[in-house]
């Protein structure tokens, strides 16, 4: 009788704590579910479930990955070269560029004193007659003789000079000052004077009077075109020569007007020009035009 008063008096007293004894369930709150759910299990650790935890794996290495695109050769160095010459030791370059043509060619103007050049020093030089082999002092004409020089015409003759020299020609045997002159591929000189065109071969003058160039006696230029066709402009008319005949163009043969000439030139395609008192009128196909 005893033994069931004792154990009741133990279950009310359990009753009215609320002591749980280790191992029995307890309902959880909603709260504590809350807090359950934001933290993850742990895992047991060995001293609490009494076994051998098993060792954690090492992760394994990562391997970088291959390389999609070769990597870019670095440029070959330039080769180059030590001097010892008074650059300093400075290195210069294997290839260096090429070298600029150094001849500017003869540049001259000629004047009533004489004729003026562009030295290779660049200095203009002065020339006549008391300090050179110039043959005259005041310059009437000038032209390019090819590869010869500068051919000049003054009172006493012509003068060719190459930069270095002169050579002296004799004057025209008929008159004595030239307005143009030219010269052909054969070395030979032509002079633009009044009433006509004088020829030298070298030897001699040989004079075409005006009635070979449509009788007009102001002669004012001539030129000499690749195939060697002398073509002279007076006021009002234009003739060539081909080495035995004469050809006029005067108005109303070969030209569709009337024009007053003054220079002719060829361009670098070997065209030939001339000025007129109406602008310029230009040769081919045998015919002019403006």
């Amino acid at each position: 009788m005893k033994k069931y008063l004792y154990l009741v008096i133990i279950l009310f007293l359990v009753a009215c704590t609320g002591s749980e004894e280790p191992g029995e369930a307890v309902e959880a709150t909603p709260a504590l579910r809350e807090t359950e759910a934001a933290v993850p299990p742990t895992a047991p650790s060995a001293q609490n479930s009494g076994e051998d935890a098993a060792p954690t794996p090492e992760p394994e290495p990562t391997t970088a990955p291959a390389p999609t695109e070769p990597p870019t050769a670095e440029p070959e160095p330039t080769a180059v070269e030590e001097t010892s010459d008074d650059t300093g030791g400075q290195a210069q370059s294997a290839n260096p560029p090429a070298p600029v043509n150094a001849d500017p060619g003869l540049a001259c103007f000629g004047s009533s004193d004489g004729v003026t050049c562009l030295t290779s020093d660049g200095e203009w030089q002065q020339l006549t007659r008391d300090n050179s082999a110039l043959g005259g002092d005041y310059i009437q004409a000038m032209t390019v003789c090819n590869d010869s020089g500068i051919l000049m015409a003054h009172i006493s003759g012509f003068t060719l000079y190459d930069g270095e020299s002169f050579q002296e020609f004799p004057e025209m045997d008929n008159y004595s000052s030239a307005d143009a002159i030219a010269c052909d591929q054969k070395g030979g000189i032509w002079a633009a004077h009044f009433e006509g065109v004088s020829y030298f071969d070298g030897t001699t003058w040989t004079t075409y009077d005006s009635s070979h160039l449509g009788n007009e006696s102001l002669v004012y230029d001539v030129k000499v075109g690749r195939d060697g066709t002398v073509w002279v402009a007076t006021s009002g008319t234009i003739a060539s020569f081909n080495g035995s005949d004469w050809t006029v163009f005067e108005t109303g043969s070969g030209l569709d007007d009337t024009y007053f000439f003054e220079n002719l030139a060829f361009d670098r395609q070997g065209t030939l020009w001339a000025s007129a008192s109406d602008g310029l009128l230009v040769y081919g196909d045998g015919e002019w035009s403006l």
